[in-house]
């Protein structure tokens, strides 16, 4: 069911912080430095790992809002804010060592798990990118994209693959629901569009007019937008892709609807 959390989403928090960790231990001084994504290096992209962590604990846990963003703001407004909250936070943290970052992370990632094993899994959360308030575990999942992005952008600098895109399947499943919200649309109730990530394919069916997704293949769809994986968790969350790479069909309103999708606040 397109709806149920994915399998072995609660297993990968835990896989996830462990591959990290790993990781950070194997890194050289000169890798710490790489430059990883736009002006961050592998060091900041950790820095902001461990600000998402902190900022979990103090806000979802506890109940600080002192570090929250106001929404009552124009969208550009609100992103050019988290911007300038995250660079603040990277700019005040570089002079933590190494080992000070990852014995930190170690901590904070043991904290958020117990977070997320103690919460209710009937509960809502807020993911904007896929619509405002959904299921708690897609909460957690968005959660996890984010981590799994991240690492991957420190593997990449420094050339150590691991074997992190193991828990790709897991981070599209989650991503897909950025389409159904996101496909700005509209078309009469019936019409299908078709969404194929790495392996796995998906159906968003117009439907009170509301774009609904389900498991499975499109059949006479009114559109189509087809991706390896590889390309998938860089096209939703606006690494630069091949055009070729992302395969779409259908009439512009809906193409130019799917390649704008995108898994993370922008």
């Amino acid at each position: 069911m397109a709806d149920a959390e994915p399998p072995g989403l609660r297993a990968a928090i835990d896989d996830e912080r462990r591959d990290l960790l790993e990781l950070l231990a194997a890194l050289t001084d000169e890798d710490w430095l790489r430059p990883a994504v736009g002006h961050w290096s592998a060091r900041d992209v950790a820095l902001h790992l461990l600000d998402d962590d902190l900022g979990c604990l103090s806000r979802e846990r506890d109940g600080d809002l002192t570090s929250l963003i106001p929404m009552d703001v124009a969208h550009r407004d609100f992103v050019r804010a988290l911007d300038e909250k995250n660079q603040r936070w990277v700019d005040t943290a570089r002079g933590l060592s190494r080992r000070v970052v990852r014995d930190l992370l170690a901590w904070s990632g043991a904290q958020v798990a117990a977070y997320y094993d103690g919460l209710d899994p009937g509960g809502s959360s807020a993911v904007s990118w896929a619509g405002g308030r959904v299921p708690r575990w897609l909460g957690i999942g968005r959660d996890v994209t984010e981590r799994w992005v991240h690492q991957q952008q420190i593997r990449q600098a420094v050339h150590r693959p691991g074997e992190h895109a193991r828990h790709l399947p897991i981070v599209l499943a989650i991503f897909v629901w950025a389409f159904p919200h996101q496909l700005d649309v509209p078309a009469a109730d019936g019409t299908t569009v078709g969404v194929t990530l790495g392996d796995r394919q998906w159906l968003l069916v117009r439907r009170d007019d509301a774009w609904v997704l389900e498991d499975g293949a499109a059949v006479h769809a009114a559109a189509t937008i087809e991706m390896d994986a590889d390309t998938a968790w860089r096209q939703l969350t606006g690494a630069t892709v091949r055009s070729e790479a992302v395969r779409v069909a259908g009439p512009p309103p809906f193409a130019d609807a799917l390649r704008d999708v995108r898994g993370i606040i922008v």
